[in-house]
């Protein structure tokens, strides 16, 4: 895999290497021995879909920052758990890590204007602005939740719980159309895009509840 220059000058900061150290199923490799894959990879799988547009891709590479050990367990077991009554978002955590990121970082090899900046942590979010809003449907997809960060993290995810997945995301990827405030597909992509959903729905179920029975046993 090759990186341009201010890519890589991301991935090399602090902020971004500690995505090594969380596991992206969670606590889940202690079922799957396997399951071990991180953050990280992740991370720099979903920017390679991305490498067109700066804003874009910047918003894919750091769109995980913010998760905390153990990934969603973090949010949804280890903040309760500890009695905290916060609405923790790792969205949030990632445009606040985001900024840190960019404000310490010692070199700058793309020149990101504050309406990029801007840009850049909607995209993480998944706000949709009025200005180009199909590019809102290709990290964060909160209009249909088909967007690149679910083809990663399938295809990943799958392959280290020693699933078969039969979503093939570059042929709807070829098959994706760009209209004037939307990314759609073609009708005959119907039966991909159910494969999708299907296997999110299959993956999470397995190393959730498998994980949680183990765990309680």
């Amino acid at each position: 895999m090759t990186f341009k220059k201010w890519a890589v000058e991301f991935t090399d900061t602090k902020a971004f290497q500690k995505l090594r150290d969380i596991k992206q199923l969670g606590n889940s490799y202690y079922i799957f021995p396997g399951a071990c894959h991180n953050r990280f990879e992740h991370s720099l799988g979903i920017e390679r879909v991305n490498n067109d547009l700066e804003c874009v891709t910047l918003a894919a590479l750091c769109h995980d920052l913010g998760h905390g050990p153990f990934s969603h367990v973090f949010d949804g077991d280890v903040i309760p758990g500890f009695g905290l009554i916060i609405k923790w978002k790792h969205e949030d955590g990632s445009e606040k890590m985001f900024d840190y990121l960019y404000d310490n970082m010692e070199t700058h090899s793309i020149d990101l204007s504050t309406d990029d900046l801007k840009v850049i942590k909607n995209l993480i979010k998944g706000d949709r602005t009025k200005s180009s809003p199909y590019l809102f449907d290709i990290v964060s997809n909160k209009r249909n939740s088909v967007d690149v960060d679910k083809f990663d993290y399938l295809a990943r995810d799958c392959y280290y719980l020693g699933m078969k997945s039969l979503f093939d995301s570059p042929r709807l990827m070829r098959f994706s159309y760009v209209t004037e405030d939307q990314i759609v597909y073609h009708h005959k992509e119907c039966f991909n895009i159910y494969k999708c959903f299907t296997h999110d729905i299959l993956c999470t179920r397995k190393y959730i509840l498998i994980a949680s029975v183990c765990c309680n046993s």
